[in-house]
């Protein structure tokens, strides 16, 4: 597989990629995706309303207005969230050690 000429930005390290430019670690159908947190799971459910409400603003701003709405939130309806990230990350430790189990 080839490998490209561009190194990572955060580690220095090269980035294998593959035919097509994608990362070979995106396209491996065992590659586990990490729990996420509860404002990442708040900002997928509202990304899609915040950007229909202001569709001028820019993909930055949404992220910022995102922000400020979790800042503001209430605890009882972040509880909601937290509770959704544990789930996950429930999810994400069940699937680490099956894959650890069946790599073993």
């Amino acid at each position: 597989m080839p490998t490209s000429n561009y190194a990572n930005k955060n580690t220095g390290d090269p980035v294998h990629a593959v035919e097509g430019g994608q990362d070979q670690r995106s396209m491996a159908p065992q590659f586990l995706k990490r729990a996420k947190t509860p404002y990442m799971l708040f900002s997928q459910v509202n990304w899609k309303r915040v950007r229909k409400e202001s569709p001028e603003v820019s993909f930055v701003k949404v992220g910022d207005l995102l922000g400020i709405m979790w800042t503001n939130l209430a605890e009882t309806e972040k509880a909601v969230y937290v509770k959704m990230a544990r789930n996950d990350a429930e999810r994400y430790e069940k699937k680490l050690c099956c894959d650890r189990a069946a790599t073993a």
